[in-house]
């Protein structure tokens, strides 16, 4: 029976935090107050926060307040705790551990070999006060002090908060991660092999397979997932929460060379059963989980009394040794780099049950590493070394070069004492700095040299001091690295420089498109000299506008890097691009030009071309889907050479660092000498979206380092941004942190009410950003070989009609109503998995009230005012080809309907993206072949590299929510070869959502254009770029940006200064 016995009345709310504060005040005072008494009436900080709302700017501000003060503090109610008890039945020698435990809940009923953590004082004071033989800890969750020693990892951690922890494997890129996965990680560490892990948590956790998808996974790599208890949801009834779905997990840790199991566990609903009953069945129900208890026991007992028979033997026996040696290895295989030498090293051991089967002449240890690597053995050998005989730490201080820099690292405490005094550390920020002269490193050194021998020769009234030791570090060795460092970051093209390289470069080329010259294809010198320069790049980027020629240019390309590789080592070169480019226009560009080439389509083709040495075409197809799906195939390709060069068009389709197409594409193409990227829009919406393209083009690149002096933080206690010092400057992007180094550097984030990161709108250190972009990219407009402008844009503002504007009128009331309700979701939601739901709600809502601006009614025959304005504007463009693009599919039919019925002498061809690759290309036969035809398009369907330089007027009847994908879609109608202007109307309704839609797109378009390769321009040139001259849109952008606050009045401010279109 457990020592205390809980109360069945539930303490009143509103004399809680009297009585938390009384038990406190006659603990710390020495008054000693019943220990029962204490344990019933002590109830934790949990709902006790004292906040009003009304006093805070927000709902996020109350929250993160709220959370501040509780902690998460729940006390798990002691029939909770007497369940997982009576089922876990731990033996008198067993160890038990609660890394979060409040005032010790689980130590009334596990009274022997106990130990607690906690970070809340009050709590374990009383824990201390009620339970004297247990061992108690004031830690971090985060960071425990005991690691692999317990039996049984029990506890009850804080819910649905987030937390800061870099090495946790669930965190997300900024390393944040949800409190209970940071105390599922830390369990691993805290479990022997074979150890039992059972907590209570939220119901709704692992339930997602998106959500949790990290959890899932550690869980299945490191625990055999054994059943799920579920609670009553009010369980924490007497906690002060009355209704909140809970359950307990019971996890077992796998054991060394067990395999890990995808089994689902064994789910007890409890909700409506007493305690009796579920106990019941939860033992039922997990027979496999106490089979195995029972047999780890009897190893475990059988190990200890080897030990103990041994004992009296001087040397450690056999037994002993190869216990310790087996501990210590697979503490040692945490350790990512040589985990699977670990494991190597444990199959051996296991396999060797007798003594005398170690070969003679080998000593300890040395016959296990035979087959590991060289450094993996020494790094091993050296861990279990120092961990099977620690010696004391040396008083040495070492000048070292980490990531961070070149610092004095101290080995013990004397030599910490003395480093204090006379600190050295040079961040990388100063070390490439130019203005610092590299005398200054050696100088720093040498005092501190100096200032060690002064110390080691002063008096001390210790007469067993040892003297410390000083080893320097090779100044000439590291000076000369940072001179290369920053030569090859100011010029990494060395090639670019020589005169005679560009000569042969611009050579080649004129004769590449003069053999073409009969095919009738046109060349301009402005495109050879930009060709010839990227060229000499082992790995460039063809950021050309559309309409430039990049195609022709990359194949221009790809024959001057392959005319260099010798005649006996012949090598395929692969175009990737989406399926539609491939169909419509690589395989058909390739055939007219007579170019042979191969489009492997299944895993067999992919195998027999590793054979195919003598094949004459050395060109592959591959769409994105199929680059993805055969990574690993063409991976070898590249590794043994058979496959050097790859040219990856439309490369804004990998922008996506999430997306499983953009991880093996990286994989694919690592191992390939030459790689060249074709796009004209790498970024969409912010600077984030370029770093997968360059690590898709740069992997393994010396130059591609981190070039942001400065990085921007948030600081969470004041809720601003600040800039320090990048402590990363000049270093290579790391595989894991890549990411988040970048974003911190160019892009920075901060996360919302809702839960999710927003991208701050502007670029941070854009200058080092683009003077970075201009080593690898070669930038070409459409302006720079026409001598006319080749395209113009225009906002033509319209007002809808009275009927149009009572029903969006209607509508966004009801959307209004709708968003409202999302929101205060959004701002009370504890669980990611209902603010998703509120999250698409509210994507679904923005969707509607866009798509009323765009009718499509089945039972009105009349023209809406869109489709007005677009009648009016074909008739001003006379008999041109003209093109109307939408973003509603739904859209096209009615659109093709309407001009075919008022333009009855005028073809009017409509594509909305569900025709087969060889209707798309009658279509396009038929457009070119109609005099002023009319193209009735969804904007998505015409953006993979089409070529329609037959359309001179352009209509967008709806606008996409960033310029990019709208300019892809109008430049398509653009070429280097076109005569005329093409004149783009861009349709927007006064007084609804395309006006903000509008505002937002010149704001991301600012971020754009300077990563495209274009020149910075002001807000003022931008409007007068696009035809817009109301400066309120880009505050409207700010606005839903959330860089400022707009009143009301400015959102229904018309544009009365551009031309308008009466409905």
């Amino acid at each position: 029976m457990p020592p205390y016995t809980a109360s069945e009345t539930a303490i009143p709310h509103e004399h809680r935090a009297q009585i938390n504060t009384g038990i406190l005040a006659l603990i710390r005072g020495g008054r000693q107050p019943g220990q029962t008494k204490v344990f019933q009436g002590y109830t934790g900080k949990g709902g006790l926060h004292g906040l009003v709302f009304g006093d805070f700017a927000g709902r996020h501000d109350y929250s993160a307040a709220k959370r501040a003060l509780e902690q998460g503090q729940f006390f798990t109610p002691d029939w909770i705790v007497r369940l997982i008890a009576d089922f876990l039945a731990p033996e008198p020698a067993e160890t038990v551990i609660d890394p979060a435990c409040g005032s010790g809940a689980f130590a009334n009923h596990f009274p022997d070999n106990f130990t607690g953590g906690d970070i809340d004082r009050d709590s374990l004071d009383v824990a201390r006060y009620l339970y004297s033989k247990a061992t108690f800890h004031e830690t971090d969750l985060r960071d425990p002090r005991h690691a692999g020693v317990y039996d049984y990892v029990v506890g009850n951690p804080p819910f649905a908060l987030r937390w800061t922890a870099p090495a946790c494997p669930m965190g997300n890129e900024l390393h944040a991660a949800s409190s209970e996965d940071v105390f599922l990680w830390k369990t691993r560490e805290l479990a022997k092999p074979g150890g039992s892990v059972c907590f209570v948590c939220p119901e709704a956790w692992l339930r997602d397979d998106i959500i949790h998808a990290k959890a899932i996974k550690f869980i299945r790599e490191h625990f055999v997932f054994a059943a799920e208890v579920l609670l009553p949801a009010d369980a924490f009834k007497n906690a002060g929460v009355a209704d909140f779905a809970t359950k307990i997990i019971l996890l077992r840790k796998l054991i060394p060379n067990e395999k890990p199991s995808d089994a689902r566990p064994v789910v007890i609903d409890g909700k409506n059963l007493p305690p009796l009953e579920i106990l019941k069945q939860w033992r039922d129900a997990t027979p496999d989980y106490r089979q195995f208890r029972a047999g780890l026991k009897n190893l475990r007992g059988q190990l200890a009394r080897d030990i103990l028979r041994d004992q009296a033997s001087r040397h450690d026996t056999p037994v002993q040794e190869r216990y310790r040696f087996l501990n210590r290895l697979q503490n040692l295989s945490k350790f990512k780099d040589y985990k699977d030498e670990a494991k190597k090293i444990l199959t051996i051991w296991e396999g060797r049950e007798k003594e005398e089967e170690r070969p003679e002449g080998e000593k300890n240890d040395s016959f296990y590493f035979q087959n590991c690597k060289p450094r993996a053995s020494r790094r091993l050998k050296k861990a279990l070394r120092q961990a099977n005989h620690p010696q004391a730490a040396q008083p040495v201080i070492r000048v070292i070069r980490d990531k961070h820099g070149i610092r004095a690292k101290a080995c013990n405490t004397a030599a910490q004492r003395l480093l204090s005094k006379h600190p050295l550390d040079w961040p990388n920020s100063s070390l490439h700095d130019n203005s610092i002269a590299d005398w200054h490193l050696r100088q720093e050194q040498k005092a501190l040299a100096e200032t060690i021998a002064r110390h080691n020769t002063k008096p001390s009234k210790n007469k067993n001091r040892e003297p410390i030791k000083f080893e320097r570090l090779n100044c000439d060795k590291i000076i000369a690295r940072i001179q290369h460092d920053r030569q090859s970051l100011e010029t990494p093209l060395k090639s670019e420089r020589n005169p005679t390289g560009l000569d042969q470069a611009t050579e080649f080329m004129e004769n590449f498109y003069g053999k073409l010259a009969g095919k009738g294809i046109e060349i301009r010198g402005a495109q050879i000299q930009k060709l010839a320069r990227a060229a000499l790049k082992p790995c460039a980027w063809l950021a050309w506008e559309m309409g430039c020629g990049k195609s022709l240019a990359a194949l221009a390309w790809t024959a001057f890097k392959h005319a260099r590789v010798p005649e006996n080592k012949p090598a395929f070169a692969l175009i990737t691009s989406s399926a539609l480019a491939i169909e419509l226009h690589w395989k058909p560009y390739l055939e007219h030009l007579e170019i042979p080439f191969i489009q492997p389509d299944s895993r067999e083709t992919w195998k027999v071309l590793q054979n195919e040495t003598n094949n004459p075409a050395r060109l592959l197809l591959a769409t994105h889907h199929q680059l993805a799906k055969h990574a690993k195939l063409i991976r070898d390709l590249g590794r043994r050479g058979l496959l050097r060069t790859a040219i990856i068009d439309e490369s804004d389709e990998f922008a996506s660092r999430a997306a499983a197409r953009s991880r093996a594409a990286i994989t694919a193409l690592r191992k390939l000498k030459h790689r060249l990227l074709l796009t004209g829009t790498p970024t969409r919406n912010h600077a984030s979206e370029l770093f997968n393209q360059l690590t898709l083009l740069l992997h393994g690149q010396s130059f591609f380092r981190c070039i942001a002096p400065t990085v921007i933080k948030l600081d969470k206690k004041n809720d601003c941004f600040k800039t320090e010092s990048n402590p990363d400057f000049h270093q290579p992007y790391s595989g894991r942190g890549g990411f988040a180094l970048f974003k911190r550097a160019h892009a920075p984030s901060r996360p919302t009410v809702m839960g999710a990161q927003k991208n701050i709108p502007d670029t941070h250190c854009e200058a080092e950003l683009v003077a970075f972009l201009d080593q690898i990219r070669s930038r070409l407009r459409l302006s720079e070989i026409l001598d006319h402008t080749p395209c113009t844009h225009q906002v033509v503002n319209l007002t809808l009609s009275p009927a149009e504007q009572t029903a969006y009128d209607t509508l966004q009331k009801d959307i209004r109503d709708i968003a409202r309700k999302n929101l205060k979701t959004l701002q009370n939601a504890a669980l990611w998995g209902d603010r998703k739901n509120a999250l698409l709600a509210l994507a679904h809502a923005l969707r509607m009230l866009q798509q009323a601006v765009s009718p499509a009614p089945e039972d009105d025959p009349n023209p809406t005012s869109k489709e007005r304005a677009i009648i009016r504007l074909i008739r001003e463009g006379g008999n041109s080809h003209t093109a109307v693009g939408t973003i509603w599919k739904k859209n096209v039919p009615r659109l093709a309907a309407t001009l075919r019925h008022v333009f009855p002498d005028r073809t009017v061809i409509d594509f909305d993206g569900d025709d087969s690759f060889r209707q798309r290309a009658e279509k396009l036969r038929q457009l070119n072949a109609a005099p002023s035809a009319i193209l009735v398009s969804t904007q998505q369907s015409c953006r993979s590299s089409l070529n329609i330089p037959i359309v001179s007027e352009i209509i967008a009847e709806a606008l996409p929510w960033n310029f990019p994908a709208l300019n892809q879609w109008a430049m398509r109608f653009c070429r280097f070869t076109s005569k005329k202007t093409v004149r783009v109307h861009m349709l927007v309704s006064i007084g609804t959502i395309e006006e903000r839609i509008l505002g937002l797109l010149m704001r991301k378009q600012k971020v754009n254009k300077p990563l495209a390769g274009d020149d910075f321009v002001s807000e003022t040139d931008l409007l007068d770029e696009y035809g817009i001259e109301s400066s309120p849109l880009l505050e409207l952008a700010r606005y839903l940006a959330g860089d400022a606050y707009i009143t009301p009045s400015l959102l229904d401010r018309p544009n009365t200064t551009s031309r308008q279109l009466a409905a």
